[in-house]
């Protein structure tokens, strides 16, 4: 038997603690909870190789903005590990916790 809490960085705010299923190629699907919250999780095996992504030009307003006023801010990136999912934090310098979005490539 494998603790799969050990396959993944300690910091990620994960516990896993149900394996449901594995495939013949190593994915592991099971529940798990992050942030105190209960969520399914899937596993996928690492080969060792990883190219990070290239990130592109980040748009957002330059002049300052009253708060509370809705922004659109944008970063396009490329990544040849096709596989890989993507976590985009954004840090806006008003003490509040970090903004998050995660996100798979577009495969064209």
């Amino acid at each position: 038997m494998v603790n799969l809490n050990a396959l993944i960085p300690a910091n990620s705010g994960w516990e896993l603690y149900a394996a449901y299923g594995i495939s013949d190629n190593g994915l592991i699907v099971g529940q798990g909870l992050i942030n105190g919250q209960q969520h399914a999780f899937l596993l996928v095996p690492f080969d060792g190789n990883n190219t990070p992504p290239a990130v592109g030009a980040i748009t957002a307003p330059i002049d300052p903005v009253l708060v509370n006023t809705e922004i659109s801010a944008s970063a396009g990136f490329t990544d040849p590990d096709a596989k890989d999912i993507h976590t985009a934090t954004w840090e806006w310098g008003d003490g509040l916790p970090l903004s998050e979005l995660s996100m798979k490539a577009a495969i064209p």
